[in-house]
């Protein structure tokens, strides 16, 4: 296998924001908490650029969602996400994958058998940043989550 490429589709939607005059990259431009390029418009969800990230997910999502109601309530909390696995369901090749998975200067080290496939992107100290497993292999999805270093 030379390469897994995840395309699910999702794009954001900014044409409302773009038209509201906000910072619009790939995405709505919102910092750690929530807040656009305009102090009073708050933005979360698949339309949310997350400094720098698009996090078309459910996970990112919910959480974005607890820590925006705590600002709106007053409170100065930042969002801070964990490492989270993207479920990719699929029926002829299901993939879980988690980590920097775009970075260019990780070493892929892929493995792959009958059952499925297992490839860990590491750095150049050999700390794990990234994994893609496929198929049957996707059980040990949680045990590499664990020692992903972020």
């Amino acid at each position: 296998m030379d390469a897994v490429i995840a395309a699910t589709g999702l794009r954001p939607e900014t044409a409302l924001a773009r038209r509201a005059g906000l910072t619009i990259n790939r995405g709505v431009c919102v910092d750690s908490y929530l807040q656009t390029s305009n102090a009073d418009i708050y933005a979360l969800g698949d339309c949310a650029e997350i400094n720098g990230q698009v996090l078309p997910f459910l996970q990112p999502i919910q959480l974005s969602a607890m820590v925006l109601a705590k600002n709106l309530l007053g409170n100065n909390t930042p969002l801070k996400l964990p490492a989270m696995l993207v479920k990719i369901k699929t029926p002829e090749l299901p993939l879980h994958l988690a980590g920097e998975t775009q970075r260019q200067d990780l070493r892929w080290q892929i493995n792959t058998e009958r059952q499925g496939m297992v490839a860990r992107g590491v750095d150049d100290a050999d700390q794990l940043r990234a994994f893609v497993v496929s198929e049957d292999r996707m059980k040990e999805a949680f045990g590499l989550l664990k020692t992903l270093s972020m």
